[in-house]
């Protein structure tokens, strides 16, 4: 989405829509829990209409990651009277019309599919369709859990964050409210062609690492990162919390939080040896999409660490016959990773939706961390530099 910290935020606010004009085999709806669901002329099945607005790196959830296979995402439904926001009543606010309903994409059909099919209420009530991704099954029950098909108010998603970097997945949603059937939309607006819109977001934030030089070499110099790795030195970073899928915030669990882990925890981000060659343009150190995606929130002053190896050869370009010869090496350099400040100086953290490249300035001499400002197509969101 330099041994300076220069800010990289990034509107993650990636609009994955999904868009695929369903068959009456896709339709969602039925009047009740309870109502017998019937295919006739008066009754219009609900389907889904789908796009994707812009695309993102591999681990990031997108249209091709959810049209995957047993991928897809799950959708609460609730029927209502009047508009969902002026609901004052929670017990309005229940799953009666579908409830962690499974969506996954048919590919031989081109289309995303669910059973049993559902169709729009033929009353004056509306519908209000929450979606998110992943969706919750047996699998992962560990690390997610969906509020209770009884229970009353606005629907949550839990999500506890695993310590390994490597485990840390996407978590996108998507909301679209008070929907009858004249009131859906299509790809310029509304369509009345009883189609669910969804224009999924990210609710995570993205951490990277990348680096660049202190200065230009000579030819023939080579800066090469061996290893990276990224762990918690105290036990104050939060991994738990309950995702309102209405509100579309986060509510954390302050006794959830990571354990206190050595430069030796298994979050390595840097599987493989990445080779930096320029002092302006910046190299990825995350390799293999290894971003960690963690809950959005402020943290404190060394509450999280970086451990780096790297070293500097030279090979003279002149000599083909020339012996590569090392001229330094670090090994094990560890570096507190400084807040995230605003303008004014306070502490504001990880936001919802945005990613963050830490990016350090590797050399000779010392070494510096930005927060640059320009990874992905998440949306810029400013900078600041930081001397350590």
């Amino acid at each position: 989405m330099n041994i300076l910290l220069t800010k990289r935020f990034f509107e993650m606010r990636k609009q994955l829509v999904f868009c695929t004009a369903l068959t009456s085999l896709l339709m969602l709806g039925s009047c009740s829990q309870s109502e017998e669901v019937v295919s006739d002329a008066t009754k219009a099945p609900i389907a889904f209409n789908s796009y994707l607005s812009s695309a993102t790196r591999a681990s990031i959830k997108t249209i091709d990651t959810l049209k995957g296979a047993d991928q897809g995402f799950g959708v609460i439904a609730i029927k209502h009277a009047g508009e969902w926001d002026a609901i004052t009543d929670n017990t309005q606010k229940v799953p009666n019309f579908m409830y962690n309903q499974t969506v996954l994409w048919d590919e031989a059909n081109g289309a995303y599919t669910y059973s049993p099919v559902k169709y729009w209420p033929l009353d004056a009530e509306s519908v209000s369709f929450f979606a998110y991704s992943p969706r919750v099954t047996s699998e992962n029950a560990s690390l997610f859990s969906v509020s209770d098909v009884a229970a009353a108010g606005n629907p949550t998603v839990t999500y506890t964050v695993p310590a390994d970097a490597q485990e840390q997945i996407d978590f996108v949603t998507a909301k679209s409210l008070d929907r009858t059937q004249d009131k859906t939309y299509g790809a310029t607006g509304f369509d009345g062609q009883g189609a669910v819109y969804f224009d999924f977001m990210h609710r995570l934030s993205k951490i990277a690492f990348s680096a660049r030089l202190t200065e230009d070499y000579q030819e023939g110099v080579t800066l090469t990162v061996t290893s990276l790795k990224f762990y918690c030195t105290d036990a104050s970073i939060i991994n738990k919390g309950t995702f309102d899928l209405s509100a579309q915030t986060w509510t954390l669990d302050g006794t959830s939080t990571f354990p206190i882990q050595t430069a030796d925890a298994v979050n390595s981000l840097s599987a493989t040896d990445c080779v930096v060659t320029s002092a302006t343009d910046l190299t990825m150190l995350n390799t293999a999409d290894n971003y960690l995606m963690l809950l959005p929130q402020a943290y404190g002053e060394g509450s999280m660490s970086i451990a780096i190896d790297y070293k500097m050869t030279y090979k003279d370009p002149a000599d083909p016959a020339a012996v590569e010869q090392e001229i330094t090496s670090v090994t094990g350099e560890v570096f507190p990773l400084p807040q995230i400040k605003d303008a004014e100086g306070n502490n504001v953290g990880w936001k919802q939706g945005k990613s963050y490249t830490y990016s350090l300035v590797l050399g000779l001499h010392s070494i510096n961390i930005d927060t640059d400002t320009n990874v992905d197509d998440w949306g810029d969101g400013g900078s600041t530099d930081v001397n350590f």
